[in-house]
């Protein structure tokens, strides 16, 4: 799978050049971060969390966003995210949720690009994305600090603010790698299980986290939006028990490691017992993303 990198998104963004004047308002009064992102964009080297954080507010909280200015940051500012998303940028962890939320803004930020523009930015997303889940090694998680916990959390983000779950979802379920078959079975677990007797997830604790994930979380710092209304109805087309018993077989053929076979071979002989309570978790999960999320829940319904 090819992925887009920064310089070749800086391409298709139409190759942006430093704006000839910074004239955006700094939310703490201080403009000098703008100044060293455009010279780590310049030079393509990596900027420091400080500075990506004190812009992520800019643009979350200022009411005037420099357009070009904006475009010119894309590449180094989704090269931090993806950094993160991969595991090698944990400083990155607060620009991160923030700047998600600047992109959440309706209207916001994106709204200043051109089709073609956003189409390149949500493409990077949905790559990065599908590197992550490429990426995943075990199909059980012990700690919070697991790598699918990102990747989980950056899809509800994107789902919420892209109408592009399409292609990413489809891309990653047709599980030509033991990484997709690896975060499909992850996935369907969170419907197939309760909490507490999910295999895929070792159960929370005080000192290492974990359990598994909610299906409906994100990584803003603040999100009361739904999923884009598209992914809703594409969701409700492809959650389908046959289906998703299906999937577990093609998973199966996907891993080679003896504990994850051992987890698939449960969840296939487990499907039918937990059918049940895998069409009511559908049905929950899809009222969850269609709906308001100011008052978010922790934990399934019922």
């Amino acid at each position: 799978m090819h992925v887009v990198t920064a310089e070749e998104l800086w391409h298709e963004l139409g190759r942006p050049q430093i704006p000839a004047t910074v004239w955006q308002a700094p939310f703490d009064y201080d403009p000098a971060h703008l100044h060293s992102l455009c010279r780590c964009q310049a030079e393509d080297r990596a900027p420091a969390p400080d500075d990506l954080m004190d812009y992520a507010e800019d643009l979350s909280f200022e009411e005037e966003v420099q357009p070009d200015l904006f475009i010119f940051l894309l590449p180094v500012c989704l090269k931090a995210w993806s950094t993160h998303l991969l595991g090698q940028g944990a400083a990155y962890l607060g620009f991160v949720e923030q700047y998600w939320c600047a992109l959440n803004k309706r209207p916001g930020p994106l709204g200043l690009l051109s089709e073609k523009q956003r189409s390149a930015v949500e493409r990077y997303f949905q790559e990065s994305i599908l590197m992550a889940i490429d990426g995943s090694r075990n199909l059980r998680s012990n700690a919070s600090k697991s790598a699918c916990y990102r990747w989980f959390d950056d899809l509800g983000s994107f789902a919420t603010i892209f109408p592009g779950l399409r292609y990413l979802w489809l891309s990653w379920w047709n599980l030509d790698s033991a990484g997709r078959a690896i975060g499909a079975l992850q996935y369907l677990s969170c419907l197939m299980y309760e909490t507490g007797s999910n295999p895929a997830f070792a159960a929370w604790t005080p000192t290492r986290g974990g359990g598994p994930p909610t299906l409906w979380s994100d990584s803003m710092a603040v999100n009361d939006q739904p999923w884009d209304p598209q992914n809703v109805s594409f969701l409700r087309s492809v959650l389908v028990p046959s289906q998703l018993f299906s999937a577990i077989n093609r998973c199966l053929e996907r891993l080679a490691n003896p504990e994850d076979q051992q987890i698939g071979l449960k969840m296939r002989n487990d499907f039918e017992c937990q059918r049940p309570l895998l069409e009511l978790r559908i049905e929950q999960l899809l009222g969850i993303l269609s709906t308001d999320r100011s008052y978010l829940a922790r934990d399934w319904p019922i």
